[in-house]
């Protein structure tokens, strides 16, 4: 499964135009890396199941697949109270660090694109 999806961040960077990319890109990557520190301190399911619920739509728009298809499928598993959603976790941590390399990796593009 590819990290990103390529037509849903094409279409991203069509609606918000390459000028403002860089800055959607580092919000975007500082959420991740704040709902990583949250599910960190998760002590319960409940917790967990709203985290994976505003990851998943954040990810989906911005291409981020695996991120998505993880917290939907964590998001599914804390709803019906199945302990199985922290086992995926570190495959969601992973995630995480795969998206944020590819999206600092199109900014350094970006950056060398600039006059």
């Amino acid at each position: 499964m590819s990290n990103i999806d390529k037509d849903t961040f094409d279409r991203f960077l069509r609606d918000v135009g390459e000028e403002n990319a860089e800055m959607i890109l580092d919000l975007f990557i500082e959420e991740m890396r704040e709902y990583e520190n949250s599910l960190k301190e998760a002590a319960s399911l409940s917790s967990i199941k709203d985290i994976m619920h505003k990851l998943k739509s954040s990810a989906l728009s911005m291409g981020a697949s695996t991120v998505a298809n993880l917290a939907i499928e964590i998001e599914n598993l804390a709803r019906n109270d199945d302990s199985k959603s922290f086992d995926l976790l570190p495959d969601l941590y992973e995630a995480f660090q795969i998206t944020i390399s590819f999206f600092n990796d199109y900014k350094k593009n970006l950056s060398k694109k600039a006059p």
